[in-house]
């Protein structure tokens, strides 16, 4: 499992690795299916609140953002690899989750 920390005053990303199968999410269980994806990445177990996405490489580019729209982001410009999704809600909850993206 990967884990994304941010610090606000530097604008820094600290990425963690986990080994076992540890939920990042602490209030509640995310789910980003399918694994590996193609073409959309589907989230559920969000609450109904406006949530902003990042997507983050293993080597903290960012590559895309934006508002999440009907839990589902389209990844079909990205190239395979290993990716972060950041989520941040309205109510200031953040989750980061790992995705392959296959061709």
């Amino acid at each position: 499992v990967y884990s994304v920390s941010f610090n606000r005053k530097t604008g820094a990303y600290n990425f963690d690795v986990t080994v076992g199968n540890t939920d990042v999410s602490t209030e509640r269980q995310i789910v980003i299916a399918p694994q590996p994806c193609y073409e959309m990445l589907y989230i559920k177990g969000l609450k109904e609140e406006a949530h902003r996405f990042r997507i983050v490489d293993m080597a903290g580019k960012f590559l895309d953002a934006g508002n999440l729209q009907s839990n589902t982001i389209s990844v079909e410009a990205l190239p395979a690899g290993i990716y972060m999704l950041l989520l941040d809600s309205e109510s200031g909850n953040s989750y980061a989750m790992r995705f392959l993206k296959a061709e």
